[in-house]
């Protein structure tokens, strides 16, 4: 509890009005973007994990099916 308490005056946090609130030395307010820096960000590829976990998850769910209808098929 003594630790959410403390954490509450970081909740005031804001960019431009209250960049460093008192007590929350730990937030760190991110320098603004600059055009050379969007253009980086552009040109380099994803590093989302969404893309290896969606090959992960359909090739899971297809040795499921593989499986399931191989079981069938020995069934009949």
């Amino acid at each position: 509890m003594v630790k959410t308490v403390s954490l509450l005056p970081c909740a005031e946090y804001d960019r431009y009005s209250n960049p460093e609130p008192p007590l929350c030395d730990w937030i760190i307010t991110p320098p603004k973007p600059t055009k050379a820096s969007i253009a980086a960000a552009m040109a380099r590829p994803s590093d989302s994990p969404v893309g290896p976990a969606l090959l992960i998850g359909g090739v899971g769910l297809g040795v499921a099916a593989a499986i399931r209808f191989a079981a069938r098929r020995r069934r009949t």
